[in-house]
């Protein structure tokens, strides 16, 4: 954990600067629901310019983009450039197919390595950006612009493109995870479980009380060391709705383990619904309402991640690299619909692709756009 960033020398009494900003609901088509992100465009090479010149090292700017993500208080702002790369023949290489960012993506206190609903965010905005200019130009905004994104990340190359049936559902294309068994000691367990409220009794526990009340609860428990996050499959949509992560008590929990205490930045509480019993259906539709049929949802998630700063991740696309391939091979389907039943709620339509990738589709609502003057 990083410390907390301090205004840069460099930072001008006169805010000369103005930097476009937008926020963006992901994963959802109505207004205040999805996961909110904030996306920063430096795309206006005057703009960039003014930019570099006042904070000319790689750390001033990390300084001033964790500034910028600390006002904004979302769970991650990300922060676009364009990128030119010439190929072979000295043309820009894509053409007008294809268009090249820089992205990179902070927390109010953090830089990660990979955010789903904010990289949506930053391709809507970008996607809408050229169906204006197609607008403008009589162009038909459905056959104008790229039809293909690629940003530069930490995480390597993320692309994203149009659904080819519906333009207004964008798929990511992510680096699948590594999701496998893990055993965890029954007592780490049990304060797992506790700091995160699933407990229905946590003061009155024996060995019987305590191995019973996992075996109410929990059904498996899976670990992604290549994205740091851990699965908590559960048995009941009650606990998934149920969970309440005590933030302190889970940053400064020991797992006794340097391999879970290594890999373990981000807890998802899951089930599949095609083991949920009717109430618990009747329950689900309520919390999805018109937005989907419950029948063609196949897993149900909260996310939580206080150690990157992120109580519950409203709508959390990075972890569907881990659950996609988990319930693709505990199902046996290929195209997956989960439901994000967080307070916000979201929808996301999964899939594992060629090349150990995952396809993670969503829709998205522009809510503001604003100038910030640094």
């Amino acid at each position: 954990m990083s410390s907390t960033p301090s205004s840069p020398s460099s930072m001008k009494k006169d805010f000369s600067i103005p930097l476009e900003l937008f926020t963006v609901d992901s994963f959802t088509k109505s207004p205040f629901r999805g996961n909110p992100a904030a996306v920063c465009f430096l795309t206006d090479e005057a703009l960039v310019e003014k930019v570099d010149e006042r904070f000319p090292s790689d750390l001033e700017k990390e300084n001033l983009y964790k500034l910028i993500a600390r006002e904004m208080n979302l769970s991650e702002t990300c922060f676009l450039r364009r990128v030119v790369r010439l190929n072979k023949d000295g043309d820009v290489g894509g053409g007008d197919q294809e268009k090249r960012f820089q992205l990179r993506w902070f927390t109010p206190t953090v830089e990660v390595n990979l955010c789903g609903h904010a990289t949506l965010a930053a391709a809507h905005l970008i996607f809408s950006k050229f169906n204006e200019q197609s607008s403008e130009k009589g162009q038909n905004v459905e056959t104008g612009g790229p039809k293909r994104l690629v940003f530069e990340t930490k995480s390597g190359e993320l692309s994203v493109e149009k659904d080819e049936n519906d333009s207004e559902l964008l798929k990511l294309n992510f680096p699948a995870g590594d999701p496998q068994p893990v055993k965890i000691p029954t007592h780490v367990l049990l304060n797992l479980l506790k700091h995160l409220n699933l407990l229905s009794n946590p003061s009155n526990m024996n060995n019987q009380n305590s191995q019973d009340q996992i075996d109410s609860i929990v059904k498996e428990i899976i670990l992604c060391r290549k994205t740091k996050k851990l699965l908590l499959v559960v048995k009941e949509l009650r606990h998934v709705l149920k969970a309440e992560p005590n933030e302190s008590a889970l940053l400064s929990m020991n797992f006794e383990s340097d391999d879970l205490q290594n890999h373990v930045k981000g807890v998802s509480v899951n089930m599949p619904v095609n083991e949920m019993d009717t109430e618990s259906r009747n329950e689900l539709k309520k919390l999805v309402g018109n937005d989907i049929e419950v029948d063609k949802i196949d897993f149900v998630t909260r996310y939580f991640s206080p150690w990157n700063g992120i109580k519950e991740d409203p709508v959390n696309g990075s972890s569907q690299t881990s659950l996609c391939p988990y319930y693709s091979n505990k199902l046996g389907k290929q195209k997956l619909v989960c439901f994000q039943a967080s307070k916000r709620s979201g929808i996301l339509f999964v899939e594992p692709i060629s090349g150990g990738r995952v396809s993670i589709g969503g829709y998205a609502t522009t809510m503001m756009s604003a100038k910030m003057f640094i």
